[in-house]
């Protein structure tokens, strides 16, 4: 009897803490934003470090490499409650590592191309994913829940609700278009679209000099 109550009190547990979790919307999508962009700042200024020459990084448009931004948000909400940074630091790893070769092998199968290749690494897993970059989530997850997402979460605290409600609808959007047009360029057909169009445009400020 009292096992059967513990389950109950559980699944309660967890059904209070994705109600409490629906009710942060807003929050969730900026936190991943923000996130976001400074996976995007991040990844940017090392590359472009390590090449020698401005690197633009990420799969969209605009400046924003989302896969930080899930990535963060995932571990936040599943760690979050977690008090021990070694665990976090664990776990925060291995999921920021299979999310990051689950979502190399979609888009090399998908668009043919690849976005970022530990193959210069030891111990790489088809370029995909190495164990120095699982270190740095690691230590991102850490980060993450002990810091970015608490800090973030007080700060967004201080904004009216309906203004953050304004807020994230715009970013929502935004990133929806983006990633809308991100999608249509990187196929051959899109691709060739928007070269043609730069060549008129091209065409048309020549014309008018």
């Amino acid at each position: 009897m009292e096992s059967i109550i513990a389950a109950f009190s559980g699944l309660l547990a967890v059904d209070l803490g994705w109600g409490i979790l629906r009710q942060m919307i807003p929050q969730v999508i900026l936190m991943f934003a923000i996130i976001s962009v400074g996976g995007w700042i991040y990844e940017t200024a090392y590359c472009s470090l390590v090449e020698h020459g401005f690197s633009r990084r990420g799969f969209l448009f605009g400046p924003s490499c989302p896969i930080y931004g899930v990535g963060a948000v995932s571990v936040w909400i599943t760690l979050g409650s977690l008090d021990n940074p070694v665990l976090v630091f664990v776990l925060g790893g291995l999921m920021a590592t299979i999310l990051e070769y689950s979502t190399g092998l979609i888009l090399e199968r998908r668009f043919h191309r690849t976005w970022w290749d530990y193959s210069m690494f030891r111990y790489n897993i088809k370029g995909r994913v190495c164990p120095q970059a699982s270190l740095v989530f690691g230590a991102f997850s850490v980060v993450t829940v002990f810091f970015i997402a608490p800090g973030l979460l007080s700060l967004f605290s201080l904004v009216p609700i309906d203004t953050l409600n304004i807020l994230a609808g715009i970013v929502g959007l935004a990133y929806f278009i983006d990633t809308a047009a991100s999608l249509i360029y990187l196929t051959p057909a899109g691709s060739a679209r928007t070269a043609l169009l730069a060549q008129e445009i091209r065409t048309h400020i020549r014309s008018r000099m």
